[in-house]
């Protein structure tokens, strides 16, 4: 019985994730594009700084983490607080925020790379939905 309500709890939370992805690649666009303008003067054309791959499973980890604040928002979860599940997720990864900022310059200035990672991103929660849903 608990499985089954854990199941259920989290499809709901997957299926509220990617209801919310356009509302996440706003704001990930409009960040980016906002780091884009400040650094653009130190961006080269090489190749990216995070690839694709290591990138969709780090947004990934972010919108996850993003989606249990969401559902946290209740228990008023502090400022210091929400900057620490951002900071772990980094950590995960071996991220550090510089290098973030950069990777996310980096693809905003390459929209069609960014694409890609997120339907990466898209493609990864899709299979989590029908994982949970079996």
């Amino acid at each position: 019985m608990k499985m089954m309500a854990l199941k259920i709890m989290m499809t709901q939370m997957v299926r509220i994730m990617v209801s919310k992805m356009a509302f996440f690649k706003r704001f990930f666009l409009l960040l980016s594009l906002a780091s884009a303008l400040a650094l653009s003067a130190c961006s080269g054309n090489g190749s990216a700084p995070i690839s694709k791959k290591k990138m969709a499973k780090l947004l990934l980890d972010v919108h996850i983490s993003q989606s249990t604040l969401r559902r946290q928002e209740m228990v008023n979860i502090s400022h210091p607080d929400r900057l620490k599940y951002y900071k772990s997720v980094l950590d995960k990864h071996g991220i550090t925020e510089a290098e973030f900022d950069s990777a996310v310059t980096w693809y905003a200035l390459h929209p069609d790379e960014y694409k890609k990672v997120y339907k990466i991103v898209n493609d990864s929660l899709r299979k989590r939905i029908n994982k949970l849903e079996q």
